[in-house]
C-alpha cells in the first residue's frame, strides 16, 4: 500500500502579528449573534472567547479577508462534527486567492489530546477516504468528504489547545501548507 506523504519547509511560512484591540474580559459575548470584522489592513484579534492560534500563516497567493465569530449550534452536524467538535462560538477565519478560490480556518477549543481520539470518537478511524498524515511534527488528518473520489476535503489537527480544520475549495496543497 502506498503511505501519504507531504512535507512543508517551515521556514518559508512567516508568523503572523495578532494584536489584541480589546481584553476578552471586558466582552459581554451573545453566543447569537455573529460578528464579523473586516481584516484586510492588518489583522487584529476578534473579540472569541479564546484566543484564536494562526496556523503557519497564509500560503502564497492568498490574502486574509476576515475572522468573525459563529454559533457552531446554528450550523448543521456535519459542520458541528468535522470543524467544531467542542460546540460553542468558534472562530473563522478565510483567505482567498485571485481567482476566489477560498480557504476556512475554523477553529474552536478541544477536549482531545490526539487527533486520533476525536478520529475514534466519530469513528473515522477506517472510514473511506480518511488518512493521517504527519506535516512537520503535527498528526493531521485528511478527510475525502467525498469517500474516497477526490474531494472536497477537510484537514484537521491540533494545536495549542485548539481543533483546527480547514476546509474550502482550494487544493489538498494548499490546505496542507497551512497544517
Amino acid at each position: 500500500t502506498n503511505t501519504p506523504a507531504y512535507t512543508a519547509d517551515a521556514s518559508s511560512f512567516a508568523a503572523p502579528v495578532v494584536e489584541a484591540v480589546t481584553d476578552p474580559e471586558d466582552v459581554t459575548m451573545n453566543p447569537f449573534q455573529q460578528t464579523e470584522y473586516s481584516l484586510r489592513e492588518e489583522i487584529q484579534q476578534v473579540d472569541l472567547p479564546f484566543d484564536p492560534k494562526l496556523p503557519r500563516g497564509k500560503p502564497d497567493g492568498y490574502e486574509l479577508d476576515s475572522v468573525y465569530g459563529v454559533d457552531s449550534a446554528a450550523q448543521d452536524a456535519d459542520f458541528q462534527k468535522y470543524n467544531a467538535p467542542e460546540g460553542g462560538i468558534v472562530a473563522q477565519i478565510l483567505y482567498y486567492n485571485e481567482t476566489g478560490q477560498m480557504l476556512r480556518v475554523t477553529q474552536s477549543k478541544s477536549s482531545y489530546t490526539t487527533i486520533g481520539e476525536w478520529m475514534a470518537f466519530n469513528e473515522l478511524e477506517f472510514a473511506p477516504g480518511v488518512q493521517i498524515w504527519t506535516v512537520g511534527n503535527v498528526d493531521t488528518a485528511v478527510i475525502d468528504r467525498s469517500g474516497g473520489a477526490g474531494g472536497p476535503y477537510v484537514v484537521t489537527f491540533l494545536i495549542k489547545n485548539r481543533f483546527v480544520a480547514i476546509d474550502g475549495d482550494s487544493p489538498l496543497e494548499v490546505m496542507l501548507d497551512m497544517a
